[in-house]
């Protein structure tokens, strides 16, 4: 069985290791690191892996605070919020030009 320490360093290894990989990808998405599309798609798919664990291990802490049902209901609505928040400027634009109205239409009906 590995040492208590041995486990804690793990632990550390592999959170450094999540925030470094999202840090980089928004490094990447800010123009800080120019790279080809490739690189840089898979710098960013990577990002979001790196976010993914980030926010999951946030709501297996959370449990310990707070229930398990609303630990997992505030984890869905940090994973659906960035596609309402589309919705939305979709909205607002197609309210001003009538242009973004099927683009506003498309992504209401695809999202839900």
């Amino acid at each position: 069985m590995p040492s208590r320490s041995s486990t804690l360093l793990f632990r550390i290894i592999i959170i450094a290791a999540a925030i470094s990989l999202t840090v980089l990808s928004l490094l990447t998405r800010f123009g800080f690191i120019n790279a080809g599309h490739g690189a840089e798609a898979f710098l960013l798919g990577i990002g979001i892996l790196g976010a993914a664990f980030m926010i999951s291990w946030a709501a297996e802490v959370a449990q310990m605070d707070i229930s398990q049902g609303f630990a997992i209901a505030i984890l869905a609505l940090v994973a659906v919020l960035p596609e309402y928040a589309v919705d939305m400027v979709f909205a607002w634009k197609a309210g001003k030009d009538i242009a973004f109205a099927p683009l506003a239409l498309a992504n209401m009906t695809g999202a839900n």
